[in-house]
């Protein structure tokens, strides 16, 4: 579990003291998605960020390399919608004081593809850059905005993105910035108002030393000998000043590998989650550049039994239970797809007991059904199944009048989302009909006929999805 830094108003004074934005790239990168016209105690937190960057870049150095990037501020729902509007360079910051005062909010929160966008415009594989986010909320266009942090520090010479969230009340989405922060190397700040966002922005931008001394004590880490996998564990340690910075724990593998890690912002025990595979680990405290191993302690992880229960008859488009014994995390997933592949449809657990419900999908063969952990996604059991098609009959009058409603008498498997619809003789299968009748509202169907005349093919659609498993057909005459 990622915690959260609030930086405190005292730190004001000291970060103001000393020169900002010092690296020798750094692009800012302002979140105007829609949901930055929201309000904080009635000021839209677009018009907070607007006034707070602008009091910050008035006392800046305009040597400064610095740069502008926003996302969201040009186009509704367009995940492409990311613009640099003043590359990294001296003398910017008048025209980034000028460009952030007209920004709009409209748009989607395409985080992951900015940030690499904002790597990338100041040549991070040449040189080292730095990112300072703010935002709001959630990524909504790319799903996996770790591993876009995590590649983009492998392959940067020095690459940092800072991370200030602002009035962040989603669990998920506090998670995923702090993530971002801590997979490069950078502080993950919290703000909740005009001052908190001021003081965070100014802690960020402000140098930070290139080393730190450590500190001469003794440190140790205090927890568990052995846990399941995927588990989070409670880990302490004494000798350690929570309140410096920079720190994190980390477990890693035999080869000295980064596994799982979380910032130190706070006084123990901090939550930490534990690896995927099965073996000997070691729970770390370091630095967070990876640098000054302050304390170890090993830490053996366990597979835990993982077992599936399914009906003995499978078809398809219905929702079956599925009885499970495992971890249960709150993400673990129970999945159906083919072998070796992605699944096809999965349901998260969320905490729920067993049984889950899974929706089967509407072509009928062989799969596998599965329990993944939902760190790496990584399967702890499957089962293999065959899926059949359903059987289902219609039976309608032969002629009807436009307009009329006829009564159809089927059977079916009648799946939650099974419906009857109307389509023209040789649509080539790709209509599901203007007119249908969804099978949960009961028996028999009442179809409304189409106000054209002609001949038409009643279908019996399966689980909402342009599959027919029954057919009859009927002539439509004008109405006379």
């Amino acid at each position: 579990m990622q915690m959260k830094r609030f930086v405190e108003p005292a730190l004001v004074a000291s970060f103001l003291a000393t020169p900002l934005f010092a690296q020798e790239k750094t692009m800012l990168v302002l979140d105007a998605s829609g949901s930055m016209w929201g309000q904080i105690e009635g000021t839209a937190k677009i018009t907070i960020a607007q006034g707070t960057i602008d009091t910050l870049l008035s006392d800046l150095d305009t040597g400064r390399n610095l740069g502008l990037m926003a996302y969201g501020h040009r186009r509704k729902g367009d995940c492409a919608d990311i613009e640099v509007l003043a590359e990294t360079g001296p003398d910017t910051v008048g025209d980034i004081a000028a460009q952030v005062a007209r920004i709009s909010p409209k748009g989607k929160t395409p985080m992951a593809a900015a940030i690499a966008q904002a790597a990338t415009s100041m040549r991070h594989v040449e040189d080292k850059a730095t990112v300072i986010l703010i935002s709001d909320g959630i990524e909504t266009c790319a799903p996996d905005v770790c591993a876009v942090a995590s590649a983009l520090a492998e392959s940067g010479v020095d690459f940092t993105a800072h991370v200030i969230g602002f009035d962040i009340k989603d669990p998920e989405a506090d998670a995923q910035l702090a993530c971002i922060a801590a997979e490069t190397g950078g502080q993950y700040l919290s703000a909740t108002d005009a001052d908190s966002l001021s003081t965070a922005l100014g802690a960020v931008a402000a140098k930070v030393p290139e080393t730190t001394p450590e500190p001469e004590v003794d440190i140790r880490i205090d927890a568990q000998k052995q846990a399941n996998i995927g588990e989070v564990i409670p880990v302490s340690w004494s000798g350690y000043d929570a309140g410096t910075t920079g720190y994190e724990l980390i477990v890693r593998d035999e080869q000295g590998r980064k596994i799982n890690g979380t910032i130190i912002s706070g006084a123990a025990p901090l939550d930490l989650e534990m690896p995927a595979g099965v073996g000997r680990y070691e729970i770390a405290l370091q630095r967070v550049s990876g640098q000054g191993i302050l304390a170890t302690a090993p830490i053996d992880i366990v597979e835990i039994p993982v077992t599936l229960s399914l009906p003995d008859v499978i078809v398809a488009g219905s929702t079956i239970e599925v009885a499970w014994t495992g971890p249960g995390y709150r993400t673990d997933r129970i999945g159906i797809g083919f072998s070796g592949e992605r699944s096809k449809k999965n349901v998260m657990l969320n905490n729920k007991p067993s049984p889950a419900l899974l929706d089967i999908p509407t072509d009928a063969g062989d799969y596998v059904i599965t329990y993944a952990l939902s760190q790496d996604q990584k399967v702890l059991a499957e089962v293999p199944i065959t899926v059949t098609m359903p059987q289902a009959t219609l039976t309608a009058p032969a002629v009807g009048t436009a307009g009329d409603t006829i009564v159809v008498d089927f059977t079916g498997p009648e799946n939650r989302n099974d419906f009857i619809g109307i389509v023209p003789v040789g649509d080539g299968g790709k209509s599901k009909g203007r007119h249908t009748f969804r099978l949960r509202n009961g028996g028999p169907a009442k179809l409304i006929l189409p106000d054209e005349a002609g001949i038409y093919d009643i279908h019996y659609f399966l689980a909402g999805e342009n599959v027919r498993i029954a057919t009859t057909q009927i002539t439509i005459e004008e109405d006379q």
